[in-house]
């Protein structure tokens, strides 16, 4: 753990689930491009080294230190720890339940929070969002709908520029009937979704023998549980994607995702896809929630309209997800139209150019 001056100011990170480190990296690379002297430490719950973003910003003073905890005692101590350390500022990333304790004891300390990427405001019950309102200093969200919402409860929010803009390119062309599986990033996620969907792929290929198929390899620990699934389809070639996942992706005609987190690379690279989830511990109260909401699949809320298919819960079988992806195989003109709707969706993204963090963070530290 990186011990800091504590004469020198410093920002307290969390960014404790592993599909945000990437946004860890974008707010770090926002600190060294406009030389915002200031130490940084944070917690990671996929990490128990710097990325390589990080290891250059720590080439000068400022550094990122990361712990990883397996056990929720020694987490709360560190947590607890780390905020009666007084950092200047908290920065919570991504809608980790633990996040709002967490804004809750740094203002009880007096630091103020800056919340990037908080909960769909549509998960949240009033005394979250009374608590957001009434604990966070600023909340940055990704998407101009979100930023909206939280307005319209009365919480003030700005929208910045979307981070993967600066890495996720848009494909220029696709291979017909590549089709891609992504699986999720966890193991609950694979077991319960992916079964069906190669029960689907079964059937697609049945219509269509010449179809190519793979399945992406999110993280290295996952591909054993993946290989499970396969071997009750012993006549199913699929590869397994672990590296150059983006740029496989931007291949493919058409991708099959379950987690929606994913959606987002998929429309910046303007590949078709068919958004599928299924979970055993969806509670009713949050899928009551959710179903209020007109759209679930993040390109589809960007919209406000249905751009991708969205099979979730029970409506997620293995008949429907092939139905969909042949409707988008069989006819080129309706793949075409899905990826003139993803540019759109780019192009209107695109025009989001303002990066509140590194203003925010000089202002506080003012």
């Amino acid at each position: 753990m990186l011990i800091l001056d504590t004469n020198h100011s410093w920002i307290f990170v969390v960014a404790d689930d592993e599909n945000h480190d990437t946004y860890a990296d974008y707010f770090i690379k926002q600190l060294k491009e406009n030389h915002i002297d200031v130490g940084v430490e944070g917690l990671s719950s996929s990490q128990n080294e710097i990325t390589s973003t990080q290891k250059q910003h720590a080439k000068n003073e400022n550094a990122l230190s990361i712990k990883k905890f397996f056990g929720h005692d020694a987490l709360s101590e560190f947590l607890n720890n780390q905020l009666e350390r007084k950092p200047n500022i908290v920065v919570l990333i991504g809608p980790s339940p633990k996040n709002l304790p967490i804004a809750k004891k740094a203002h009880t300390l007096n630091i103020p929070v800056i919340y990037f990427i908080p909960p769909q405001i549509c998960t949240l019950n009033k005394s979250k969002i009374n608590a957001l309102k009434k604990y966070c200093t600023h909340i940055i969200c990704l998407y101009n709908f979100e930023t909206q919402l939280f307005k319209e409860h009365g919480i003030d929010a700005v929208t910045t520029a979307h981070p993967l803009f600066e890495t996720v390119i848009a494909s220029e062309q696709y291979e017909n009937g590549q089709i891609a599986i992504h699986p999720g990033f966890k193991q609950s996620e694979i077991n319960m979704c992916l079964p069906t969907i190669l029960n689907a792929i079964e059937r697609i290929k049945a219509v269509h023998p010449q179809c190519t198929f793979s399945i992406i390899v999110a993280k290295p620990r996952l591909k054993s549980v993946i290989q499970r699934c396969l071997l009750d389809h012993p006549d199913l070639k699929c590869d397994l994607i672990e590296h150059n996942i983006q740029d496989h992706l931007k291949q493919c005609h058409l991708a099959i995702v379950i987690n929606n987190s994913m959606t987002v690379p998929l429309t910046l690279m303007t590949t078709p896809m068919i958004v599928v989830h299924r979970e055993s511990w969806f509670s009713k109260v949050l899928s009551t929630k959710i179903n209020k909401v007109k759209h679930f699949a993040l390109p589809n809320r960007i919209a406000n309209k249905t751009i991708v298919p969205e099979l979730l819960q029970d409506k997620m079988h293995a008949n429907q997800i092939s139905k969909h992806a042949l409707k988008l195989l069989e006819n080129p003109k309706n793949t075409q139209s899905v990826i003139r709707l993803l540019e759109n969706i780019r192009k209107n993204l695109s025009k989001v150019h303002e990066k509140p963090l590194p203003t925010l963070i000089k202002s506080l530290l003012s």
